[in-house]
């Protein structure tokens, strides 16, 4: 014969995800978003700032002028 719960047994289980969960590890995944596309930016700027400023742009235009030259010889 099968075996059944009694009456009014305490039962433990999990439920299983449910939206709230899905929302929570969202949030969690837009959080990490922002901070990586902040950096990105701050990457980027100091790139345009920086390494792609006229004076650079001009030395490395200078620099190919004359590579140029020496190879043409």
């Amino acid at each position: 014969q099968k075996a059944y719960l009694p009456p009014n047994a305490d039962v433990k289980g999990a439920r299983d995800t449910g939206i709230d969960d899905l929302t929570r590890s969202g949030g969690a995944l837009v959080n990490d978003l922002r901070g990586t596309v902040q950096k990105i930016d701050t990457t980027v700027n100091r790139l345009n700032q920086d390494t792609l400023s006229p004076a650079n742009m001009e030395n490395l235009k200078g620099s190919m002028e004359h590579l140029n030259q020496a190879t043409s010889a």
